[in-house]
């Protein structure tokens, strides 16, 4: 079983988001358009405590798959 580093509990998975920022608005025929400007990237945590654990996927896998 897995363990947070930041809270210790036992964990099985990480929690994962990916955020965006930007803007939004109608067009001329009434669809939504969207103008992303940037975004804070993919990010994993704890499921538990929902501490950000790892921002970079190689290194969730790397946590998901240590024994």
């Amino acid at each position: 079983m897995l363990k947070c580093p930041k809270c210790g509990k036992e964990i099985e998975r990480l929690n994962y988001s990916y955020e965006e920022y930007g803007n939004a608005y109608l067009d001329d025929k009434g669809n939504i358009e969207r103008n992303i400007k940037g975004g804070s990237g993919e990010t994993f945590s704890c499921p538990e405590c929902y501490a950000d654990l790892f921002d970079d996927e190689l290194e969730a896998i790397k946590f998901l798959t240590s024994k």
